[in-house]
């Protein structure tokens, strides 16, 4: 939850204020969620190993969604999210935004469709593994 009010403080402050409020929700609505399977925990049937690496699937999931996402509003990486840019670019009255720094776009990429998406997999397949009967 801290990270989602201190991602929505530097909305204002991002190259891609669009990006930065997602981020903020991102971090917003994976708390949510992280307390919602906190509070149902007892519900899978998992065993203690399982449990641990749906916990950390879970965790490393929602960081670097938020990170990634963070990153790319504050440095300007806009090659995943070219909605988000191109909302920015309109404001700005140009056709498209300045190149961000090759960095910040593999950083982006790297932890939205490598780190987040593979353990979300983990977490959501050892979720449903667990609520079966």
């Amino acid at each position: 939850v801290v990270l989602g009010i201190v991602a929505g403080f530097s909305v204002p402050e991002a190259v891609i204020p669009r990006l930065g409020v997602s981020a903020h929700t991102i971090a917003m609505l994976s708390s949510a969620l992280m307390m919602g399977i906190a509070a149902n925990w007892h519900v899978f049937t998992l065993g203690k190993t399982s449990k641990m690496m749906m916990h950390w699937g879970w965790v490393i999931s929602s960081y670097s969604n938020w990170m990634g996402t963070m990153a790319g509003a504050l440095y300007g990486a806009h090659e995943l999210t070219p909605v988000a840019a191109s909302f920015t670019a309109a404001a700005q009255g140009v056709a498209a935004l300045a190149p961000a720094p090759p960095e910040a776009e593999l950083a982006m990429a790297f932890l939205l469709k490598g780190v987040c998406m593979i353990s979300t997999l983990v977490g959501l397949g050892l979720a449903f593994w667990g609520l079966r009967k």
